[in-house]
Order: C-alpha cells, then sequence, then structure tokens
C-alpha cells in the first residue's frame, strides 16, 4: 500500500468515524469491521486506487446512513442517557464536595482569626479580659 493510498484511507476512515452518532463501544466495533473489510478488499483485488476503495464501500455519509439503518437507535440512545445520568450524578457529588470544603475551610478561619478570652488566675479568682484580633 502506498503511502498516499494510506494518508486517503485514514481521511476516509476518520470521516466515517466522525459521521457515526452512537456510543464509543459501537463505533469502535463498526469501524474494526470496516477497516478489516477494506484491508481484505485491498488485498484481494489488489487495489492501488483510493476511487476503487471509495465506489466500492461508499462515500462516508453512505455508509454512516447504512450503519443507522442497521443499529438499534433506542439501544444506543438508552446507553447515551445512562451515561449522561453517571455524569449528572458525579458532578452533583463533585459539586457538593467543592461546597463542603469551602464551608469547612470559611469555618476553620472564622473560628481561628475571631474572638477569645485571657485569664489569670490569681488567689483563687480568675480575672478575664477580652482581646480581639
Amino acid at each position: 500500500m502506498t503511502d498516499t493510498l494510506k494518508k486517503e484511507l485514514d481521511a476516509y476512515f476518520s470521516s466515517v468515524e466522525a459521521l457515526l452518532l452512537c456510543d464509543r463501544k459501537s463505533k469502535k466495533a463498526f469501524m474494526s469491521d470496516l477497516q478489516n473489510d477494506v484491508d481484505e478488499f485491498i488485498q484481494q483485488e489488489n487495489v492501488t486506487d483510493f476511487e476503487s476503495i471509495q465506489s466500492a464501500f461508499g462515500t462516508p455519509d453512505e455508509i454512516a446512513e447504512s450503519f443507522l439503518k442497521t443499529t438499534d437507535i433506542a439501544g444506543i440512545k438508552k446507553k447515551m442517557n445512562i451515561k449522561k445520568i453517571v455524569l449528572f450524578s458525579l458532578l452533583t457529588v463533585v459539586l457538593v464536595y467543592v461546597l463542603f470544603v469551602i464551608a469547612s475551610f470559611i469555618d476553620v478561619h472564622t473560628e481561628s482569626h475571631g474572638y477569645y478570652e485571657e485569664g489569670i488566675l490569681q488567689a483563687g479568682l480568675l480575672l478575664t479580659g477580652g482581646l480581639g484580633i
């Protein structure tokens, strides 16, 4: 395979991958199958030009459209919704944790820089005087 054909195929596969609207696992499996089919086609037919490959397999738009026709859209939507719920939950937990840490720092800061009393014990009497810092 020539360098030019390899570059054209890389751009072709990238275009197809960008057009696929599905979860990462399904996309990776489909792209792996497509690349294997193209490699097998190149070896069997001794193809040296990109146009032959594109005419045999179709344009990236045609490939993505055929993928969507043969794929369970409801299953993909369900997987994507689950991922959104998990992501939202994780972000909520992180936000609550950050707010807790900020509140703790504020509380520690006000306690350590606030008002305190100093006392002197003298002959059984406790003399106190407040000092503010």
